[in-house]
């Protein structure tokens, strides 16, 4: 389950390497979130499934590490809406997807928009992300082995409860899920 990427680790520990020797505020605040981050991964993953609370606390605080990467050319639109209260959900579950959304649409040379959406309803939870594809990443496998791991976990998890839409398409990478849920 805990299959964040070690690049991620690497990167998040080079700023806030930078922030510390710049003297910025907002160092130990970053220390925390990634701590926070590790701490979810190592000793809340372990279950099939665990509070939409925390897994949404969880992606916050990842989102907020990649903010730190990115440039001025690159626009994140990241929105959770509902009330996570009495949902659950398998851990990780999503991480995959967003974690693929920094990792292949983010360019230094071109501007990008990235979209995050998780909607929260009463019995289902609506998840969507969109990114720029870019031609350097296109050679790259983007249904490797996080995403093809994923599916067997949904399929398994959530057998005959989850719809799952992935399209590449005109230099866009779509991801649709829908999460039936009973709260």
């Amino acid at each position: 389950k805990a299959q964040i990427n070690p690049h991620f680790l690497y990167n998040t520990l080079n700023n806030i390497y930078t922030l510390c020797i710049n003297g910025h505020p907002e160092a130990a605040e970053t220390v925390m979130k990634l701590s926070h981050i590790m701490r979810y991964i190592t000793d809340e993953a372990d279950t099939d499934y665990v509070p939409l609370q925390g897994e949404i606390q969880c992606i916050d605080n990842f989102i907020e590490l990649q903010r730190l990467r990115l440039s001025k050319k690159t626009q994140l639109h990241y929105q959770v809406s509902g009330d996570p209260a009495g949902h659950h959900i398998s851990p990780l579950i999503l991480m995959t997807f967003i974690e693929n959304v920094f990792k292949y649409g983010i360019s230094n040379h071109h501007a990008t928009t990235i979209h995050i959406n998780l909607e929260i309803r009463e019995d289902k939870l609506i998840f969507h992300t969109r990114n720029n594809q870019f031609h350097m990443h296109k050679a790259q496998n983007r249904n490797g082995l996080g995403i093809s791991n994923t599916k067997k976990r949904l399929d398994l998890l959530y057998s005959g409860k989850h719809q799952l839409s992935i399209m590449n398409k005109n230099d866009l990478f779509t991801v649709d899920l829908i999460l039936f849920t009973q709260g």
